[in-house]
């Protein structure tokens, strides 16, 4: 989370490093809520991942945020973002 945007990362390694799986600006996010779901639905009793609990930890963090607006209509919010400055730049420079 940043004074304009939430990124989220795929493990810790990439927030130092990589890219974002997805960045929302903060304007748009109207609440973040805890997600519980049922591990034994997912995880089979005497699997190789049931047994060593790597999972475990993964189903305890999940949450759900809603927004204000589609994700379509802010997907493209930086290529836009970006083309204004650039248009800018252009004009001040002519």
């Amino acid at each position: 989370m940043s004074e304009r945007a939430f990124r989220y990362f795929k493990n810790q390694n990439h927030s130092r490093t990589g890219m974002p799986i997805v960045a929302f600006r903060k304007k748009i996010i109207l609440k973040a809520t805890p997600y519980k779901v049922n591990k034994s639905s997912y995880l089979k009793p005497g699997s190789k991942v049931y047994k060593s609990h790597k999972e475990d930890l993964l189903f305890d963090n999940m949450f759900e945020i809603i927004l204000a607006e589609d994700y379509e209509d802010n997907a493209g919010y930086r290529d836009q973002e970006r083309a204004v400055s650039n248009l800018k730049q252009r004009q001040s420079f002519l």
